[in-house]
């Protein structure tokens, strides 16, 4: 069966783009030249009230600046940092650390060749972000029920099991994109970079 869109992830282009992630894209798009909240939602298709508060924490934050001129009688904006992954951020325009590790560790298994749980885990933790071994296990699960992982070495000779002490290597062609692929509450894998569910592949419950 094929794989389904998803709407109740933070809306991307499939979701007609009114999360801070399309936002975000669009903005990108501008580069050096100046911006206004009206020119994003309309390229984006956003929510104005979403667009306007995300810009203001992107300026709090130090992503966009402020200009002193207006268009149309909006403010003009223009972007001055350009991370490729959307900044999560509160309204004081500090870092939302949540899900932070999941990110941390979906660009480490790309730099680690084989991992382990642990190895994971150690090599994905920074100052700011701790991550259990125990998360390592459960995100290195998903993925590898979703197909991105393969077992490189099992804990014991003989056995499949996904678990601590085995480890893992990406599968040719899974590396699907810079964004982390996101556990829903549902269970259920999402891939932001295809824009789909992934896991289970018909987009329905897993059990």
């Amino acid at each position: 069966m094929a794989r389904r869109k998803v709407t109740e992830m933070i809306p991307h282009k499939a979701q007609a783009g009114v999360g801070y992630e399309a936002i975000w894209s669009h903005i990108q798009m501008y580069k050096d030249q100046p911006f206004t909240v009206p020119d994003i939602v309309a390229k984006a298709n956003a929510d104005r009230t979403s667009a306007h508060d995300y810009i203001k924490r992107l300026v709090r934050a130090g992503y966009v600046e402020k200009l002193p001129v207006k268009q149309k009688n909006a403010w003009c904006y223009k972007a001055v940092k350009r991370p490729l992954t959307a900044p999560r951020l509160r309204r004081d325009g500090s870092q939302v650390t949540q899900g932070s590790g999941r990110d941390h560790m979906w660009r480490t298994m790309k730099m680690l060749r084989t991992f382990t749980a642990k190895d994971l885990a150690i090599s994905a933790s920074t100052k700011d972000v701790r991550i259990k071994e125990n998360a390592a296990v459960d995100y290195i699960k998903f993925l590898y029920r979703a197909g991105y992982l393969k077992i490189a070495q099992p804990h014991r000779k003989g056995s499949a099991r996904v678990g601590h002490k085995a480890s893992y290597m990406f599968l040719p062609g899974k590396n699907t994109g810079p964004k982390a692929p996101v556990i829903q509450r549902i269970k259920r894998v999402y891939d932001p970079n295809l824009e789909q569910v992934v896991w289970p592949e018909d987009g329905g419950d897993n059990e």
